[in-house]
């Protein structure tokens, strides 16, 4: 019987069932996760697989978006018996009234009806709402929603993302001490390398990695050197515990809410320039044509003796002079060697998508938002990053050591992606290489649209103890190993690293499978959360400072217009028909024309906004 199969014959579900007066074995009852849309319809995502079934607004019956239920799937009365799992515990919004709550997210109802309590919000205050059952309570009032930092404060409310650490977690923290020579017994003494260097953002303090490479007579010595997080953390600490539950360190625009407190994500475990500091080392030799000739994992003790920007370690990669002959060589070698390991990766091809950054002055205040450049040094370091985690992927699979990979699995299906590429006139063939199509097409105005419509077609990557592959990488026993100080995942990485190499720790043992699932789950909660917080920033720069001209791509033809993405800022908006110029439209999925005008997929216009809808997050454009 198939888990899905188990869920139906429940007993809620069975209740649920005679309750609606149905036979429990119907075949009419599916179980799945839906999806609402804005409008109040939603779909239904079944667990047995095939088609996404379409569940009407009256058949909502009160379930929300994300809710795991029990839906009958019938043509005259569709309707869902039972919400089996409410996974959206929360949801913030502007207070309208006493009972009445607007929600920031368009895919919940409004209002919400709720229970005041003993809160007396004001209307417009933004406040955190429980979805745990209806009527749903008010948790919290931020105060003004227009205030500075109330948007920041309830978007890591709800993703359950706490700033502050507790007491105990602190108190362990500031008991632990400066590494030093009985610490270093038992590791490979690497401190008298000059070579050995970091690269990360002007504004990083966590180091999780440094790298040496060194040429030889006859090619390359690579060491990546990773910060030995679980010579702190010990398995079932309170320091643990906390870590497990964050999950991963969030990034937001102007700060950084770590993983690990201070104590060890800026100091103890960050490879500062100059302080000795235990690392686990992947030691790789190469030929001088990139081809792996061997590779050692081991514990080890650094001194690193150079702190770069990527800005900084770019210049010295494309020539520039002023830094110590040591560091300029490493760069230059580094610069060489990943050169020859990316060509070696012929199937993978990069998923990234464009980011932006955002420009503060020395008060702390937005002034700026401008597309973020990859430069030289990002790729180089990438490309060691990769190489540690398969080595490291490898050396476990050899072992047989049961830990977490990071997998990624291809797109079910490729043909509304093969159909889309053909409508566009750059036809992608399933039989050809993916890695040299999105090469080909890099450079033509269409590339973006064309990497966004493949990405709408692949699974989210995940963390699983079933020995997978990565995709996207075109790698097999791929994991996460390189950043124990700001990923859980990479930490489990490393215990069980340790537990190869010998070294037996105390504690308790984890459920590795179900640990996975908790880990994918907090990744998805914890990115959405820094995307819509990223996109508020950028809609209120927007709104108030700056209204445009921008240019833009048209990505897609919908209802209402043209849904405009803006090239510099990397977010998008729609652009009505009836602002556009000329007599009577004719639409298609790719294009819209009339006598005078045509306007196609790809296409760069130049707009400018005329509102924002703050509650949709959606930008109204003109031209």
């Amino acid at each position: 019987m198939t888990t899905a199969e188990n869920i139906k014959m429940s007993a809620p579900c069975k209740k649920a069932a005679k309750d609606a007066g149905l036979n429990p074995n119907d075949k009419r009852l599916v179980t799945g996760l839906l999806s609402v849309h804005p409008r109040q319809f939603g779909f239904l995502r079944q667990d047995t697989g095939g088609k996404d079934l379409f569940v009407p607004p009256p058949a909502l019956c009160g379930a929300l978006d994300g809710d795991y239920v029990l839906y009958f799937n019938d043509e005259d009365k569709p309707a869902i018996l039972l919400v089996i799992e409410r996974r959206r515990k929360l949801c913030a919004g502007v207070f309208e009234r006493k009972g009445r709550v607007c929600a920031d997210d368009p895919k919940l109802p409004s209002p919400l009806h709720i229970i005041n309590g003993r809160m007396r919000p004001k209307r417009g205050d933004k406040v955190l709402v429980s979805l745990a059952e209806a009527p749903y309570k008010l948790l919290k009032n931020f105060g003004p929603a227009d205030s500075p930092g109330v948007e920041e404060q309830a978007a890591l409310a709800v993703a359950e993302i706490e700033d502050k650490f507790p007491k105990a977690v602190i108190a362990e923290a500031n008991k632990l001490k400066q590494p030093g020579s009985k610490d270093f017994k038992e590791r490979l003494d690497l401190r008298d390398q000059v070579a050995i260097v970091t690269i990360d953002p002007v504004s990083s303090r966590d180091f999780d990695d440094a790298i040496s490479v060194r040429r030889t007579s006859s090619g390359f010595d690579l060491g990546v050197h990773i910060a030995d997080v679980s010579a702190f953390v010990k398995p079932g600490s309170p320091l643990d515990k906390e870590a497990q539950r964050r999950c991963q360190s969030v990034y937001l625009t102007s700060r950084v809410i770590p993983m690990l407190p201070e104590k060890l994500s800026a100091d103890l475990c960050s490879l500062r320039e100059g302080r000795e500091r235990l690392t686990k080392s992947v030691l790789f030799s190469f030929d001088n044509k990139g081809r792996q000739r061997s590779v050692e994992v081991c514990r080890s003790v650094i001194r690193p003796f150079k702190r770069l920007t990527y800005g900084r370690a770019s210049e010295v990669m494309e020539g520039s002079s002023g830094e110590h002959p040591s560091v300029t060589e490493t760069l230059r070698n580094m610069c060489e060697l990943a050169t020859l390991l990316r060509s070696r990766r012929k199937n993978a091809f990069s998923l990234h998508r464009p980011e932006v950054e955002f420009v503060y002055d020395a008060g702390g205040q937005m002034v700026g938002v401008k597309e973020a450049v990859t430069d030289v040094a990002h790729g180089v370091v990438e490309e060691f990053m990769l190489a540690a985690n398969q080595a490291v992927g490898n050396f476990l699979y050899e072992a047989k050591k049961e830990t977490l990979w990071r997998h990624h699995p291809g797109p079910a299906s490729l043909d509304d992606f093969c159909a889309f590429t053909k409508r566009l006139g750059l036809p992608y063939l399933p039989e050809h290489s993916l890695a040299r199509y999105m090469d080909k097409i890099a450079h033509r105005p269409e590339a973006r649209l064309v990497m966004q419509e493949f990405l709408w077609a692949l699974p989210p990557a995940e963390y699983t103890t079933e020995r997978s592959s990565h995709f996207g990488l075109a790698m097999a026993r791929y994991l996460h190993f390189t950043s124990p100080i700001r990923r859980y995942a990479d930490l489990v990485v490393h215990r069980a690293v340790d537990e190869v190499l010998g070294l037996r720790r105390k504690g308790p043992r984890f459920d590795l499978p179900r640990l996975g699932e908790v880990l994918s789950a907090r990744e998805r909660t914890v990115n959405s959360a820094e995307s819509r917080l990223r996109r508020q920033k950028i809609l209120h720069f927007l709104d108030k400072r700056d209204r445009g001209p921008h240019e833009g791509i048209i990505t897609q033809v919908v209802r209402e217009g043209l849904k405009v993405e803006l090239t510099r800022l990397l977010v998008w908006g729609i652009l009505p028909f009836a602002i556009l110029p000329g007599g009577e439209w004719i639409s298609d999925e790719m294009s819209v024309q009339n006598d005078e005008h045509l306007y196609r997929l790809g296409d760069k216009i130049h707009v400018r906004v005329e509102g924002v809808d703050s509650r949709s997050g959606r930008i109204h454009f003109i031209l």
